[in-house]
């Protein structure tokens, strides 16, 4: 009841049972209702892959015109939604991000093919019966937070859904960059991916599953990384070292976590994570555009460039951060503080940049 959920006690298998129910009923007639607005390839992927694959092969044609399609396709699509990300994340999503239910599964869906999400999902429930509840679940957690990141980032940054052509520059560059990716991160983060991974072999997770699982913490943003290619027209390994760069540089790793550690125990806790969420998105692509555009040779001229022309800017931010690190906890507020110092060095970039594209 609602003072065991005040309490923090949780609920019961039971009444969660029931709750999972209801949301996928609700989630499923709001789907129906949009389902003609749904692309015709996700509908056909979908309707298809419910089927063995022998009935695919010799009956196709009876499966693209099946009386049900449409009943099949929304029960696919809910179901895999929900018990994937559970019963708060969909509506969280949808109030949140002022989206309709059937631009919220293209989202999902996308996200799910650019990182290879039901591979892995398959590869952590074939292992279930090898390990602890406790680690398949931590396991589970992983992609769940994947999920969800690249999803708010699709909503914050790429606002048009891309097209098919697009999504498959975006999967390319993400497989692209995995193999690259110990590169480009520094010592200390390799070194912590390497503990994590270490742990999770130690507990009797496959060493190619613990890497792919652990590196998830780093690999959405990877699509801030793929965008910038595509508005500088810069290659894939230029724009990743800028980025990676200004990760490093700016501690934007520490602050991208404190943000999802904010609590959102009510309605404006909530928005207030949101908004802090989707302007980091948003800075971090500025950021590293505005170094791109800085005039030189080398991607090392344009970072001394750009450092040397906004010295003073990142000087404040950078002793900012060192000040609210010292410090025990971390509240909305500072967080606020360090977005608006963040602002101020990508929009002075943005100006500058405009300012040298007026002289000419």
């Amino acid at each position: 009841d609602s003072e065991e959920l005040l309490q923090d006690q949780g609920l019961y298998r039971p009444e969660i049972s029931v709750l999972l129910a209801y949301c996928k009923q609700m989630l499923k007639q709001q789907l129906a209702k949009e389902l003609a607005s749904i692309e015709e390839p996700l509908l056909q992927q979908e309707l298809q892959q419910y089927f063995p694959d022998k009935l695919q092969q010799h009956y196709q044609r009876a499966i693209q015109h099946h009386y049900l399609a449409k009943d099949i396709v929304v029960n696919c699509l809910i179901n895999s939604f929900v018990n994937r990300m559970g019963i708060v994340f969909p509506y969280r999503i949808l109030e949140q991000g002022s989206i309709s239910m059937v631009n919220t599964v293209n989202i999902y869906k996308r996200v799910c093919y650019i990182f290879s999400v039901d591979s892995l999902w398959r590869e952590i429930e074939m292992l279930q019966t090898q390990v602890t509840g406790a680690l398949s679940e931590s396991l589970f957690a992983y992609i769940r937070r994947l999920i969800e990141r690249a999803m708010n980032w699709f909503i914050t940054v790429e606002t048009e859904l891309p097209s098919m052509e697009s999504l498959d520059n975006y999967y390319q560059g993400i497989q692209d960059l995995k193999d690259i990716l110990p590169t480009l991160q520094n010592k200390q983060l390799n070194t912590i991916i390497d503990q994590q991974v270490e742990h999770l072999i130690d507990q009797g997770v496959p060493a190619a599953l613990a890497l792919d699982v652990v590196s998830t913490e780093v690999m959405y943003l990877c699509l801030d990384v793929v965008w910038l290619q595509k508005q500088t027209g810069k290659t894939l390994t230029e724009c990743a070292q800028v980025f990676f760069i200004l990760i490093d540089l700016l501690d934007l790793l520490w602050l991208r976590d404190k943000i999802y550690q904010l609590p959102q125990k009510n309605l404006w806790q909530a928005l207030a994570k949101r908004t802090a969420r989707q302007e980091f998105s948003s800075i971090s692509c500025s950021l590293a555009l505005s170094v791109l555009q800085q005039p030189g040779t080398s991607i090392k001229d344009r970072m001394e460039n750009w450092r040397q022309c906004f010295k003073q800017v990142i000087d404040r931010y950078l002793q900012l951060l060192a000040q609210v690190k010292a410090e025990e906890g971390i509240e909305l507020e500072k967080i606020t503080v360090l977005l608006k110092e963040l602002q101020d060095i990508a929009g002075f970039g943005q100006k500058r940049q405009e300012v040298d594209s007026d002289q000419y």
